[in-house]
């Protein structure tokens, strides 16, 4: 469990250091969220929250997590870009593959992204 704190930590400072602009605590928030899907290995917030060290329980950090998927005054952008481009850096140089995928919102809407294919994943660049 140390190992996954130490790391939780020093992800946290990457990314303060990628968006020093946003706030501390929702940058923290984004770090335990990413590690937590990461190591939970599904795309789900009831197994994300076990995954993540820490004092609190995983209904709190379940809870915590939902607030900060659906708090407006969250960035994305400001988030995403400079993420994306560190992310995207280690492929200067070679050919990358895009994708446009278009994502059906509801009857009315069509989300659309553009992606680069890093590892048989998509990464979105653009939406």
């Amino acid at each position: 469990m140390q190992t996954r704190l130490r790391l939780l930590h020093e992800f946290g400072q990457q990314l303060r250091a990628l968006a020093p602009a946003v706030r501390l605590t929702r940058v923290r928030a984004l770090a335990a969220l990413s590690l937590g899907l990461l190591w939970a290995g599904r795309i789900a917030l009831p197994a994300a929250a076990p995954a993540v060290p820490g004092r609190a329980r995983d209904p709190s950090t379940e809870r915590r997590f939902r607030r900060w998927l659906a708090n407006r005054r969250v960035p994305v952008t400001a988030l995403w870009r400079p993420l994306v481009r560190a992310l995207l850096a280690g492929r200067a140089g070679t050919e990358v593959l895009l994708v446009l995928d278009p994502t059906p919102h509801n009857a009315v809407a069509t989300v659309l992204v553009l992606g680069a294919v890093v590892h048989k994943r998509v990464l979105p660049v653009a939406w």
